[in-house]
């Protein structure tokens, strides 16, 4: 008989970065193919992201299950590259019910972005959310983006709006020779009532996500071609035989005498030597 699997918290954590960070790589250390464990295996439509992995997180004030799920994707690109896109992508893409996105802050290495989402069903209220990432590398060249809920002063919480809260998000890129390989973890609460099927659509928009980052690619500049090898020098013209009867061919001396005899060469011999 397997273990019994410890309890989800009735609560939804409020985390800096620094603790998102610490959840996702958690997450992400776990043996999420045990049979025996809270994983889950959701199929997907997509041929190159076949499957998503999903357990419970948490349980939300409102007594719905709030789930982090699991993707992998091996992209064919560095892992620069796959960040670049990654970066620029989550600024300006519009997947599933995000209707729109707003940059309020940004510098190199953090943002922060308000998404607007639209509503899921006329029992449901509109959603927004403001959360913000941070990037991180390591010396073995791989790259990880943190992201979680945030409050920004230009973006109060709107009447008419259910604010939604990231609990976290891991986005790993690990070098793979010469692709980049995926890990994303990534955990979402709607915030108040939701009805089931959404929660579950969730989770293959991770596997969507995910994908049009490798067929929306942004491709750095192609690395120089080696320099190509000198041409090899040009062979040396043949040395012509002297005439015969002339004085010794053989080399020596001081090209006017030949080392054999001592006598003169003759013109035409001393031409050629």
């Amino acid at each position: 008989m397997s273990a019994a699997l410890p309890p989800v918290p009735y609560v939804t954590p409020e985390h800096t970065l620094a603790e998102a960070k610490a959840a996702a790589e958690a997450v992400l250390a776990e043996n999420y193919s045990a049979s025996d464990g809270p994983w889950e295996v959701t199929k997907t439509k997509y041929e190159e992201i076949p499957f998503v992995y999903n357990k419970v997180n948490n349980i939300s004030k409102e007594k719905v299950p709030v789930y982090v799920t699991r993707a992998d994707y091996v992209i064919d690109g560095t892992p620069e590259e796959v960040f670049n896109t990654f970066w620029l992508l989550t600024a300006k893409w519009k997947v599933g019910t995000v209707s729109s996105v707003e940059t309020l802050e940004s510098t190199k290495t953090t943002q922060t972005l308000y998404e607007a989402h639209k509503t899921l069903s006329a029992a449901t209220a509109k959603r927004d959310l403001v959360y913000q990432s941070q990037v991180d590398r390591s010396s073995d060249g791989s790259i990880f983006v943190t992201s979680v809920s945030t409050t920004h002063p230009s973006k109060p919480n709107q009447d008419n709006y259910e604010r939604s809260h990231l609990v976290y998000s891991g986005f790993k890129i690990i070098p793979n020779g010469e692709k980049s390989s995926v890990q994303w973890v990534f955990c979402f609460d709607f915030k108040g009532w939701i009805h089931a099927k959404w929660t579950q659509a969730e989770f293959s928009k991770v596997a969507l996500r995910l994908r049009r980052i490798g067929t929306n690619l942004i491709k750095g500049p192609s690395k120089p071609s080696p320099a190509a090898a000198p041409a090899p020098a040009p062979a040396p013209a043949p040395v012509s035989a002297p005439p015969a009867g002339s004085c010794c061919s053989a080399p020596g001396g001081d090209g006017r005498f030949c080392s054999n005899c001592g006598e003169m060469r003759s013109a035409e011999v001393r031409k050629v030597f």
